[in-house]
């Protein structure tokens, strides 16, 4: 799965999208391009968040 920039909603804000990567890992998603995958992959490595919270947190975003 990608965080792309466009979804059933619309636009995505990415914005939103920065705030939560940064408020919670002080990393920012700048690549519209993203893989899913590869986030959980990092907070595993980190482990300074419940893999699913953040499939929680984000899953507005997620299609």
């Amino acid at each position: 799965m990608r965080l792309e920039s466009k979804s059933d909603y619309g636009e995505i804000p990415l914005v939103i999208i920065n705030n939560f990567w940064n408020r919670k890992n002080g990393f920012l998603i700048t690549n519209k391009n993203i893989y899913f995958k590869d986030i959980l992959k990092e907070l595993w490595k980190i482990c300074l968040l419940d893999i699913r919270k953040v499939h929680y947190d984000l899953r507005g975003y997620i299609y």
